[in-house]
């Protein structure tokens, strides 16, 4: 993947390829200004690689896939201040189901984040991580097959950032979706996902793809205490250290 800069062209992505089991749960980490929020707009169809490929479900991305849904790390651009929390979860299923339907997927999503009986409030009433539980609301309402997650949780503290990692799992563990999460922790990455990818600075290339063999279901004391863990963080630290830091550039991407 490369940008146009009023130098010429700079490479930014190089040589990724990595494949994503269906019902995989994988982390996406890496340096500063890696190029990590460039790779997941390639992978949810928003931007068009300048090379190679990428399919989903046995499907070239040439656009956003619609059984795919991407959540964003500033919950306050995402949502539609004007419309109360049902109808932001509703976006982009207005004019595609029906009331009745469109009510009960709500329902249920909201029911899964923790969200029941918010329906009516606006955004600006709830705290951020409430907002952010309407912003993965809106995404399991469209029920996709994957889930795209762009640092979803960097802004928040850390009470309430591990209070939705919990409620990520859940909703994973109750729907199996694909989700590709890019997150600069590496506590997290380790927590939530199957596998952890380790990306380099650019020009990006995968450094590290480490299975992360921790039982499941994971509880925030029990499995950060476990051995096991303090070893993976340990392995995929020390690779972060071997990557040399990203130039500023402010055109990579994070």
């Amino acid at each position: 993947m490369t940008y146009a800069t009023a130098n010429g062209r700079r490479e930014v992505l190089r040589e990724l390829s990595f494949e994503v089991g269906e019902g995989q749960f994988v982390c996406v980490a890496g340096p500063s200004g890696c190029g990590k929020t460039t790779l997941l707009r390639c992978l949810s169809g928003l931007l068009r690689p300048s090379g190679g490929e990428i399919w989903c479900r046995d499907r070239k991305v040439t656009e956003p896939p619609p059984d795919m849904a991407l959540v964003f790390q500033d919950y306050s651009r995402a949502l539609a201040p004007w419309r109360t929390v049902a109808r932001n979860v509703q976006l982009g299923l207005e004019g595609r189901l029906g009331r009745g339907e469109r009510a009960a997927r709500t329902e249920r999503a909201l029911a899964m984040v923790g969200l029941a009986g918010h329906e009516r409030d606006y955004p600006s009433h709830l705290s951020g991580g409430m907002q952010q539980r309407v912003q993965i609301a809106r995404a399991i309402a469209h029920e996709p097959a994957v889930l795209l997650m762009d640092e979803p949780f960097a802004s928040l503290d850390a009470l309430t950032r591990f209070k939705l990692e919990d409620t990520l799992l859940d909703v994973w563990d109750k729907l199996r979706q694909t989700i590709v999460l890019v997150t600069h922790d590496l506590d997290e990455a380790i927590y939530l996902g199957d596998r952890v990818i380790i990306l380099s600075a650019p020009p990006t290339r995968i450094v590290a793809d480490v299975a992360i063999d921790l039982p499941r279901p994971r509880d925030q004391l029990a499995t950060k205490a476990d051995p096991r863990f303090t070893q993976l963080r340990q392995q995929l630290f020390e690779r972060i250290l071997e990557v040399e830091p990203a130039q500023e550039t402010g055109d990579a991407g994070d």
